[in-house]
């Protein structure tokens, strides 16, 4: 193995968990919270400017055609330059729209297209817009609607969006404008944020039992002036109400489940920045408060953390955001806490690391000039990025030579045991 030559080491912390034999440990990284491995949700176009998308997968990026889809075309041509086994999103604001797309009315890229690139996902964002059409009047006005013959003018349109998804074997996401329809929380039809009648408990069910696999709140502006304990208790109760209704209504769902899925904002507008701002205010007696700002983008950070595993994906909505705030919350929710300082206290490195047949993870504190090629030559199997091992998006990296990171995780796969001399 050539020997390393020129590289800074400003502290190396590894740590190995070997998969197929006893655990051994030399430095580890104590985490400030936990860590969010679910797929995050984000626009092709911020998608394409993060700087590292492989370190900080996985993702599932969108593309966004509301008005009247009218951007539909370009939004998948741009999904289409995109690795076609990533796991994409079409988010639209008609179950019309949806339909015509779909059956290729209008665009070339219809149902079997949009398969081909790796669409997995559609989304149906039920609101109006104050930048134009959004949700037509007639859609918005069945949303709750008990109707569930297509045929009908005023067929459930949720409903009738998560049919023609599964129909063309798409899986379908609901995202109702928090303000206008809320969620369900049980208990409180004063608080504006739930569904106020057994009719429209009625009509989620129909939802789900019409194929409808998951909903995606909004809580970017429910965070900003909110302690972060207070949301979490909110969430929950909007989750439970979920599980009350499918339950309450299995003879019409099946017991059918759907995923819960978030969507948060980086900037100060409405936001995670914002959400610090209140939550590490005295004046506010949140919990947070007590402890003091470690880091930025703790109160999301948080947030995320508390809610739990039950949480299959979070969006990230970087609309008009800086890029570096938006790729710093993503290092955070991957980091499961603050980035690592730029100038850590320095440590000394071990002088070589013993790799056992198997697989070894090890995570990189701060560290500088390592390449993949400078891997021993037992360990050639792969080199997985921030990816648990046994994921089916584990990526094998055997040659390429790309450079390691400060603060991210990487699996080797040995085929021996086998000295890495430092």
């Amino acid at each position: 193995m050539p020997k390393l030559k020129k590289f800074v080491f400003l502290s190396l912390l590894i740590s190995f968990f070997l998969f197929n034999s006893k655990a051994s440990k030399f430095f580890s990284i104590k985490a400030q919270t936990t860590k969010f491995y679910g797929p995050i949700m984000i626009g092709v176009d911020y998608y394409n400017t993060l700087p590292n998308p492989t370190n900080q997968g996985p993702f599932i990026p969108w593309g966004l055609a509301l008005q009247e889809g009218s951007n539909y075309d370009s939004q998948v041509q741009k999904l289409s330059k995109l690795d076609p086994s990533m796991t994409k999103m079409i988010a639209l604001a008609s179950w019309q729209v949806l339909k015509n797309k779909l059956s290729g009315i209008g665009t070339a890229y219809d149902a079997s297209y949009l398969h081909d690139i790796g669409v997995e996902w559609v989304a149906y964002n039920t609101e109006t817009l104050s930048d134009g059409p959004g949700t037509p009047t007639e859609e918005l006005n069945n949303v709750f609607s008990l109707e569930t013959n297509p045929n009908q003018p005023d067929v459930n349109s949720v409903v009738q969006f998560a049919r023609i998804a599964e129909e063309n074997g798409f899986k379908s996401t609901w995202a109702p404008y928090r303000g206008t329809y809320g969620r369900i929380i049980s208990g409180r039809p004063s608080a504006g944020e739930v569904f106020a009648d057994e009719a429209r408990k009625e009509a989620f069910a129909l939802m789900v039992a019409n194929g409808l696999d998951a909903v995606w709140l909004q809580e970017q502006r429910a965070v900003m002036n909110s302690c972060i304990e207070d949301r979490v208790i909110e969430f929950n109760k909007t989750r439970s109400g979920y599980q009350e209704i499918i339950n309450d209504y299995s003879h019409i769902t099946g017991g059918r489940m759907v995923e819960m899925m978030i969507q948060l904002k980086p900037d100060v507008d409405s936001g995670c920045l914002e959400a610090d701002a209140y939550n590490f205010n005295p004046a506010n007696h949140c919990q947070l408060s007590a402890t003091g700002q470690q880091y930025r983008f703790q109160a999301c950070d948080e947030f995320v953390d508390q809610l739990g595993t039950g949480l299959y994906s979070i969006g990230i909505w970087a609309m008009r955001e800086d890029p570096n705030d938006t790729d710093e919350l993503i290092d955070v929710l991957r980091a499961g806490g603050g980035v690592p300082p730029a100038t850590p206290t320095p440590t000394p490195p071990p002088s070589s690391i013993s790799l056992s047949q198997g697989w070894n993870e090890i995570v990189w504190a701060t560290v500088t000039g390592i390449r993949a090629s400078d891997i021993p030559p037992g360990c050639p199997i792969a080199v997985a990025q921030e990816s648990f091992w046994f994921r089916p998006y584990i990526k094998n990296y055997g040659g390429v030579n790309f450079e390691f990171k400060t603060g991210k995780t990487y699996y080797l796969k040995c085929n021996q045991e086998v000295v890495w001399d430092l």
